[in-house]
């Protein structure tokens, strides 16, 4: 088994060598601080997530199980616009939705100010894409992996729903 390479903040220079198979989403933000000035244009689109670092195989009985290195991340994606994201769940229980996969690919024409852009697609497991355009993204691993035999963490274990920017090896107050 590969080593895990852990890093505080990672972004779109990093994407290659990222995969968010299976990562559930806590919860969703849209930030905003541009004040509608067209020239600070300052829109994010912010995910609580549970990173899985590491899928680690697990064998039982003659049979092969997963458990995971996770940590809570916040993927920040900067300059966010033409979003679309249609969630829904199945049946009657509601369902933390997770990542099926999440593609990052370079659009050709730049945006006002030289910013390149990127079209964004965050499949959804049993719900409608997540859709967006985004300058680039970053994110930040809030605690360092913990090992799990379930593919998310409790909500004590991350820390409960947060957005933070405040890195694993970064000194809190």
């Amino acid at each position: 088994m590969e080593p895990m390479t852990i890093k505080s903040i990672w972004t779109e220079d990093d994407y290659n060598s990222m995969g968010w198979h299976d990562c559930p989403i806590r919860a969703i933000a849209f930030a905003d601080d541009s004040n509608y000035d067209a020239e600070q244009f300052e829109s994010e689109l912010i995910f609580d997530i549970d990173y899985i670092f590491q899928w680690v195989p697990v064998e039982t009985n003659g049979a092969t199980y997963f458990s995971f290195y996770i940590s809570p991340c916040t993927l920040v994606f900067e300059r966010a616009y033409d979003v679309v994201l249609n969630l829904s769940t199945v049946g009657f229980m509601p369902v933390i939705p997770s990542i099926s996969n999440l593609t990052l690919t370079a659009n050709e024409e730049p945006l006002e100010h030289n910013y390149r852009r990127h079209n964004v697609c965050i499949e959804i497991h049993n719900s409608k894409p997540i859709t967006f355009q985004a300058t680039g993204f970053k994110q930040y691993v809030r605690k360092p992996p913990v090992f799990s035999e379930r593919q998310c963490l409790t909500l004590a274990q991350r820390g409960g729903i947060c957005f933070d920017r405040i890195h694993a090896d970064q000194p809190t107050e």
